[in-house]
């Protein structure tokens, strides 16, 4: 297939070994590849894709965020980029170890949650925009800012915002693999009928 390509990543840029997006368009022919990467009974339709290195682990293991995700996928409602290991050669060079890995972006929250673009909310780090608006995230934020939680009502109109129980166990998840790379959380949710994922 053909596809359009892009750096990605944040501080692992300045490693040698880039990741990259690959982007499918039907100006390249098609704006879907059909496959199932991650198995069988996994999804296997994709508009965006990312190769994506070890990140911030890529000194030492290359392993260590696709291993903390295998660790935990089907223990937790939780979200998550599934992966499969490759070696990557370009004209013939070897590359080296590369994860395919899902995107998470509007695609992601389609195929995964079946929010339509139109309707979605995704806010990646504190305040950058992906799809939709920052109003209601920044509301949300502002609530919490100036309501003691500590008080039932007020916990109970952030717990009908915010999927309590994934973000309790994402924050689980983080806490125990001493995760410091926190910059690339995605918060994302339906803008009519949604809470915060």
């Amino acid at each position: 297939f053909s596809a359009g390509i892009k750096n990605h990543g944040q501080f692992s840029r300045a490693q040698a070994q880039k990741s990259v997006s690959i982007n499918l368009k039907e100006s390249y022919g098609s704006d879907k590849i059909y496959y199932p990467f991650f198995g069988e009974d996994e999804l296997s339709v994709f508009e965006n894709l990312l190769l994506r290195t070890g990140g911030q682990d890529w000194n030492y293991t290359n392993l260590i965020d696709a291993y903390c995700q295998r660790v935990v996928e089907g223990q937790m409602d939780l979200d998550y980029m599934q992966d499969l290991p490759v070696a990557v050669y370009v004209n013939g060079e070897y590359w080296g170890l590369y994860y395919i890995r899902e995107k998470i972006n509007e695609s992601y929250a389609y195929y995964h949650q079946g929010i339509e673009e139109d309707d979605l909310d995704m806010i990646k780090g504190n305040n950058i925009v992906d799809s939709g608006s920052y109003a209601a995230h920044k509301a949300l934020l502002e609530y919490i800012k100036t309501h003691d939680l500590s008080k039932q009502e007020y916990f109970d109109y952030v717990a009908s915002q915010i999927d309590i129980e994934e973000w309790t166990n994402y924050w689980i998840v983080e806490s125990y693999f001493a995760n410091t790379d926190t910059g690339n959380i995605r918060f994302y949710k339906s803008k009519t009928d949604g809470k915060w994922r």
